[in-house]
């Protein structure tokens, strides 16, 4: 039986916190969590809504119907973030019908996307006479719509003291100037709009640019304070890089990607070492991401060492990844900085017939160590088995972890075959069987595949879209080969607990996931000491790793 004395004290003290505080809490809160539960868990709080000044009014996440109850209990004078998206053209009309801009007294962040030039005018123009705004984004889908005298008023708002970022997501060609903005974000930006913008925002912090178009390198930049540099989807070379690094000296966090890069540009890179220190010495964090298609296979081990030097590894901690996609008579080579060199694998590489990766982590006596996920789907082996041999052969005698993707029993045959005949299991001992079908039912052609090794170090299993307990119980009913470990991806403790007492000729389990599980892990290692079990184990962030020492726990 619940205690209600106990109830209504733990009430009571939660009330009796400053109503400050309570204001705080809202402050994470969305306008509709606010208005449709918070304020009606009491009366204290129904009166905190009334009064409370940082309400969040955004018109992209709201009904209709909620609009209208919304907008009978707060004041615009209430509301401090503003976002009219033209998603619901009735709910904008009639958000215009109900207030004027003027109304939002305490209005500090505000987002347009793809207003009426109607409604965008009489925003701006009063915007630009009284403003108070800290940060103000407009985004346009209909670039022909933004008219001369919609930019001259964005510009004369640029110059308001309060102003400290912008973001202009449509294609812009003039220059501008603001003495207050420590923050731009640009869509497409020209090289005399980029000098522009750095030599005359003098208290500009962070510079994000989706593309930014070099036709000259003879501009001169001044002194400047940029910390932060983005090119979301940059065309531009090597060379024009380093030129407007040269004058960034001050560069922390550094963002750089190129989905149609060249190869010469990574290997330019991976000799960057000498150009950070000497240009870039307060540089902290490093990403980036190149893809090229103009690479020969032989020269990917020497730009994978180029990036194990002590700089890269040691002394700034940049880990690099590098993947080969296969498709037909087409490869594609991409390398991207990583934080984290957990790269989960396998991947679910729809679509891509080989994929390879690997880490400048990965190594044994100075061998690069890949991952290599192979599709046997139903297209599978349509381009013939000496197709596939010639791609996998770079990687064969150094494969870490072989995933086999597979749909259907016809695949898993052509796969089978495949196998045998290139003999690739007498190489790799760490497998994953990844599972792709709806109604998958194909278990003896897994369990035959499974055969052509008799010892696996590690196997992993894992199914996309059906029960992967019943998978695994079906596998390993009658499987007749020799696991050191099994590895499952979940985050469900059943589970877990299910595959420990149910596989028992298996003395190893890793269990994994793609976000950190630190109190699942505790969870079962406490039921495993419960259990009275002799075991070791190892875990990091996203992963726990169980070895039993002899196994006491009977089946289920």
């Amino acid at each position: 039986m619940v205690n209600m004395a106990y109830c209504v004290e733990q009430k009571s003290l939660f009330l009796q916190l400053p109503v400050e505080l309570l204001c705080q809490i809202c402050d994470y809160l969305d306008i509709k969590t606010i208005i449709f539960s918070f304020r009606y868990v009491c009366r204290d709080f129904y009166r905190i809504t009334n009064h409370y000044n940082r309400y969040k009014l955004h018109l992209n996440t709201i009904l209709d119907y909620e609009f209208n109850h919304i907008v009978q209990i707060i004041r615009p004078e209430n509301v401090i973030s503003l976002h009219l998206w033209c998603i619901n053209q009735n709910l904008i009309e009639s958000f215009f019908s109900l207030f004027e801009i003027k109304e939002f007294l305490q209005l500090e962040f505000l987002t347009i996307w793809n207003l009426d030039e109607f409604y965008l005018k009489q925003i701006l123009s009063h915007l630009v006479t009284t403003c108070h705004l800290r940060s103000f984004s407009i985004y346009s889908l209909q670039q022909i719509n933004i008219s001369d005298e919609i930019l001259n008023l964005l510009f004369k708002l640029f110059l308001q003291s309060s102003l400290r970022s912008v973001r202009l997501m449509f294609n812009i060609k003039q220059e501008f100037s603001s003495s207050s903005l420590e923050i731009i974000h640009l869509n497409i930006c020209t090289d005399k709009q980029l000098i522009s913008i750095i030599n005359n925002c003098p208290n500009l912090r962070r510079l994000s640019l989706y593309d930014c178009q070099m036709n000259s390198m003879e501009h001169n930049f001044i002194s400047n304070s940029l910390t932060h540099l983005t090119f979301y989807q940059t065309k531009l070379t090597i060379d024009q890089l380093e030129f407007i690094l040269y004058f960034t000296p001050l560069l922390t966090h550094l963002y750089i990607r190129n989905s149609k890069s060249r190869f010469d540009c990574f290997q330019r890179l991976s000799q960057w070492e000498n150009f950070i220190q000497k240009n870039l010495v307060y540089l902290y964090k490093f990403q980036f991401s190149l893809t090229c298609e103009d690479f020969h296979i032989n020269h990917i081990e020497t730009l994978i060492n180029a990036f194990r030097s002590s700089f890269w590894l040691e002394e700034k901690s940049w880990p690099i990844i590098c993947e080969v996609y296969n498709w037909s008579q087409w490869s594609e080579l991409t390398i991207y900085s990583s934080t984290n060199v957990q790269t989960f694998f396998p991947h679910h590489c729809n679509y891509k017939t080989i994929f390879c990766s690997t880490s400048t982590m990965s190594y044994n006596n100075q061998i690069t160590l890949w991952n290599v996920f192979l599709t046997a789907n139903h297209n599978a082996f349509h381009y013939g088995i000496e197709w596939y041999k010639s791609r996998l052969s770079p990687f064969v005698n150094n494969i870490a972890e072989l995933a086999l993707q597979i749909d259907e029993i016809s695949s898993i045959q052509s796969l089978k075959y495949f196998l045998t005949i290139s003999n690739i299991f007498n190489f790799v001992h760490n497998i994953w069987i990844v599972i792709d079908g709806y109604e998958f039912n194909c278990i003896e052609a897994i369990q035959s595949l499974l055969c052509i090794s008799t010892y696996f170090h590690s196997l992993g299993i894992c199914y996309r879209y059906g029960c992967l307990k019943t998978m695994i119980d079906k596998i390993f009913t009658g499987l007749n080969i020799r696991i050191n470990q099994l590895k499952i991806k979940t985050d469900d403790l059943d589970f877990m607990k299910w595959i420990i007492q149910r596989i028992q000729n298996v003395e190893n389990f890793k269990f994994l996931h793609y976000y950190p599980l630190p109190m699942i892990w505790m969870e079962l290692i406490e039921w495993l000491t419960f259990k009275q079990e002799k075991f070791t184990f190892e875990q990091d962030q996203y992963s726990l790793t169980i070895s039993f020492h002899s196994r006491t726990i009977k089946n289920l």
